[in-house]
């Protein structure tokens, strides 16, 4: 689940216990636009901006619209239509590059783009031995994709239906460190 996520269900009261990181990726979380002239957060102001809302992609507008002393207010917020600009993530986000949009914006140096490993507080305390057995199992899969990427990234890409070039490329963009 999304670091962003997790910090706005807890605050509301949701009962989360986050057991390890999954991955960091913020260069995998873009704001893609056929615009080219949108290359500040300046040039941002008053125009409309799709993403889902409550996520590292909506938290990438938040800063990088804070880096030119701007807010969410400053543009048109829309929860998920394509308009001006599009945050997306991953293989969209690959695949928008692809297609020639203009990318306004990454998450480097702006988001950490967190993705944790999370449960509710009374499933971990009653189900100790699955989160063992889970934790054990995720750290072999990790130690699986070190040992073996070129293997890993052929398996992605014929997953994603996607060329292996393109798994790799992406691949650079993601740290799967359970610290």
């Amino acid at each position: 689940v999304g670091a962003t996520s997790v910090i706005l269900s807890a605050a509301n009261g949701a009962d989360i216990k986050v057991l390890n990181m999954y991955r960091r990726s913020p260069k995998a979380f873009c704001m893609y636009s056929a615009d080219d002239s949108l290359t500040t957060p300046e040039s941002l102001k008053g125009k409309t901006i799709a993403g889902p809302a409550g996520t590292n992609l909506h938290e990438l507008l938040a800063s990088y619209l804070a880096g030119g002393g701007l807010t969410i207010d400053d543009v048109d917020y829309v929860n998920m239509s394509i308009t001006d600009a599009a945050l997306i993530a991953g293989a969209a986000a690959y695949q928008a590059k692809q297609q020639g949009y203009h990318m306004v914006a990454d998450g480097e140096g702006l988001i950490k783009a967190i993705i944790a490993v999370a449960v509710r507080e009374d499933f971990y305390e009653n189900n100790q031995d699955v989160i063992d057995r889970f934790m054990e199992a995720q750290k072999r899969v990790a130690a699986f994709m070190k040992d073996n990427q070129d293997e890993v990234l052929q398996i992605v890409a014929e997953e994603l239906d996607l060329d292996e070039e393109a798994v790799r490329e992406m691949y650079a963009c993601y740290d799967f460190s359970m610290d």
